[in-house]
C-alpha cells in the first residue's frame, strides 16, 4: 500500500491489515498484549474511516469487540510487579500463572495486615 496508495484493493489490504493485528495480539505474550490490541483497535479507526461503507465493516466490527475484550483480559492478566513479570516468562499456562500470582497477592496482603 506504500508503493501503491491508489490500489483497486486498498479497502482489502486495510481490512487484511486489521485482521493481522488483531491475530497478532491474540497470540502474543502477556506482556506485549495490551500494546498490541491498542493498535489493532487503531488501525479499526482508521480502516472505519476511511471505508465506512466496506463489504468487510461487519467483521471489523466484530475484530473490535474482539479487541476490547481482549484488552480488558490482558489489562487484568499483565504482571505489574517486576517479580510477577519474571513469573509469566517462566510459565506457559495463563490459568496456573494467574492462581499462582493470586495466591502470592493474598499471602501478602496476609503478611501485611499482620
Amino acid at each position: 500500500m506504500r508503493k501503491y496508495p491508489d490500489t483497486e484493493y486498498r479497502e482489502e489490504l486495510s481490512f487484511l491489515i486489521l485482521e493481522a493485528k488483531f491475530i497478532q495480539a491474540e497470540r502474543s505474550v502477556i506482556e506485549k498484549q495490551s500494546a498490541r490490541y491498542r493498535e489493532a483497535i487503531d488501525e479499526y479507526y482508521s480502516f472505519a474511516n476511511e471505508f465506512p461503507r466496506s463489504q468487510f465493516i461487519r467483521k471489523a466490527d466484530n475484530i473490535l469487540a474482539s479487541c476490547q475484550k481482549g484488552l480488558a483480559n490482558a489489562e487484568k492478566l499483565a504482571p505489574t510487579e517486576q517479580d510477577d513479570l519474571e513469573y509469566f516468562k517462566l510459565y506457559d499456562n495463563n490459568e496456573e500463572k494467574q492462581k499462582e500470582l493470586e495466591r502470592k497477592r493474598a499471602e501478602q496482603a496476609w503478611d501485611d495486615q499482620y
